[in-house]
């Protein structure tokens, strides 16, 4: 073998192991997150992310059941787990609720007015964030836009235990029986105002307000 294709061979040969060294040495590659995680991410990080409202309404393709309860419970838990109350988590919180409510509404998010199937597990998810938030104002949000969603006889009688309770969600459940949800909610509230049996301080200033704009 003459010394030119000796030296040849030594350099291929020890570029070959450096190369298998290279590979063996560094770190491998992390694993990429689930869809779910990464949405969530970029909700909490950049206020919003472009792929949770066509994945739930199903506006691109039909998709995996588990996918989207994945999505909208990595959402729910940003709205009710407690947090760092800055801005940036503050608009989370509100940006997973507005997702859910869309989503529930077959709102997809994309240009054209592209359709989407309603996401029929948005109302559980609203209903979790109402009875479970760390933060009132987000139960509030929550509470209006899953009335606005659900339109059942269940519904109204929901609104009317809340209207029971106590503190703020009080006086949210009676103002939406008697302005937003029709002669049947106006007729729980009036029931509500007659009977005395609401016991908030902020509820009963509604009913008082809705009994004179309504002559009850």
């Amino acid at each position: 073998m003459s010394a030119s294709r000796l030296q040849i061979g030594v350099l291929a040969w020890i570029g070959f192991a450096i190369h298998a060294d290279a590979q063996a040495s560094s770190p491998p590659a992390a694993p990429q997150l689930p869809i779910a995680a990464q949405i969530a991410r970029s909700v909490r990080t950049s206020g919003n992310d472009g792929r949770a409202l066509p994945i739930l309404t199903q506006a691109r393709r039909s998709e995996r059941r588990a996918l989207m309860d994945e999505i909208a419970d990595t959402l729910t838990a940003i709205a009710i787990n407690p947090s760092v109350n800055d801005l940036a988590n503050a608009r989370a919180r509100s940006v997973a609720i507005g997702i859910l409510f869309q989503s529930g509404k077959g709102n997809t998010g994309l240009a054209d007015d592209v359709p989407g199937t309603p996401y029929s597990g948005a109302t559980s998810r609203l209903r979790r964030i109402v009875e479970l938030s760390s933060y009132v104002e987000n139960r509030q949000v929550a509470l209006k836009r899953l009335a606005s969603l659900d339109h059942s006889s269940a519904m109204l009688g929901y609104l009317r235990q809340l209207a029971l309770s106590s503190g703020r969600i009080a006086g949210t459940a009676v103002a939406i029986l008697a302005d937003d949800k029709g002669a049947g909610g106006r007729a729980i509230a009036r029931e509500l105002y007659v009977s005395g049996v609401v016991t908030d301080a902020t509820a009963k200033r509604f009913l008082s307000t809705r009994a004179n704009k309504y002559g009850w």
